[in-house]
């Protein structure tokens, strides 16, 4: 679509959504990321960050994630004349994405704010499909265990918000339960620095590789508003974990978890080259009750038992 003088075109691309698998797919490909990874490979960042988009603008959109981006006019494929090229790619989780691209004429340089502040919202997702696995099969396929407790406490994932420093699985979930005043929230974050690419072409590689994969899961450690607390030995041993660590996390203001919540305790906890997961406990106001929820609920998500890696070795892979 166009106005009237072509100074500003709006291509419209819909990708959908398809589950990829096979042996030229890889460990660490997530079909709902790829917007995301589509927008880092696009987008001038050397001048021009990405927007990520808060909870309370994917609102709007119905969607799980959006980002505004701007490219480099200069790089092959873009249409002669349009000095400017923006986009905004926008996903629902297991459903897929599209992108709105914005071209415009040197003519209209100065007005490409208000031209997207008025058509941003002009498609919508209007369907929420259902996530295309249970917690059974999620858990199973990350090698952990889920407490009975926690089932029938079970609400919709919640996948709106910021990307906070690029960590893209931080403010996602798999699953999330409500216990009293507080939800836990449950991620099994991708490592993409394991040094493999897949199950049908499985290559150990060398140690020194493996060390710094299993070094990963501390990216996230760096959100913390505050200290940050490595688990003792015997909270590791509950939770069938080799190394971990608890901190409070806070939302933006504009960015609430569930439209209500802005803090919450993470416990991050990883086994060594399997994964980890990060589980987050919300709490409105008395983080008391945050801190009563992990004693009394830490180990209802856990890793599997120790002869379930020895039974089934040479089987496990890590993602």
């Amino acid at each position: 679509m166009h106005n009237k003088d072509k100074s500003v075109v709006i291509l419209i691309q819909n990708y959908g959504y398809q589950n990829i698998e096979g042996i030229l797919t890889s460990y660490y490909h997530d079909d709902s990321k790829v917007f995301y990874n589509d927008a880092l490979g696009k987008s001038d960042t050397s001048k021009y960050p990405l927007r990520i988009y808060n909870s309370k603008e994917l609102g709007a959109f119905n969607a799980d994630g959006a980002v505004e981006l701007i490219r480099n006019c200069n790089v092959p494929g873009n249409v002669a004349g349009y000095v400017g090229n923006r986009s905004i790619y926008i996903s629902k989780a297991y459903q897929g994405y599209f992108a709105l691209i914005y071209l415009f004429k040197d003519s209209v340089r100065s007005n490409q704010d208000k031209i997207i502040e008025k058509t941003r919202y002009m498609l919508t997702y209007s369907v929420n499909k259902p996530q295309l696995s249970s917690n059974k099969v999620s858990f199973e396929k990350h090698y952990a265990q889920l407490n009975d407790r926690l089932v029938a406490d079970t609400l919709a994932p919640w996948n709106r918000g910021s990307v906070y420093q690029g960590l893209y699985y931080f403010n996602r979930e798999k699953s999330a339960f409500v216990v009293k005043d507080v939800i836990i929230s449950v991620q099994f974050p991708v490592n993409a620095e394991w040094p493999y690419f897949n199950k049908e072409q499985y290559d150990p590689g060398p140690p020194e590789l493996w060390d710094k994969a299993n070094l990963n899961f501390k990216q996230y450690l760096t959100l913390a508003k505050s200290e940050v607390n490595q688990l003792p030995r015997e909270k590791l041993s509950i939770l069938g974990a080799d190394d971990g660590y608890i901190f409070d996390f806070e939302h933006q203001r504009n960015d609430l978890y569930r439209d209500k919540y802005s803090d919450c305790i993470a416990v991050v906890f990883h086994k060594k080259n399997i994964g980890s997961v990060i589980l987050k406990y919300y709490y409105q106001d008395d983080r008391k009750k945050a801190v009563k929820a992990i004693e009394q609920t830490l180990g209802w998500v856990k890793f599997k038992d120790a002869s379930f890696f020895s039974t089934n070795a040479g089987t496990v892979f890590p993602y």
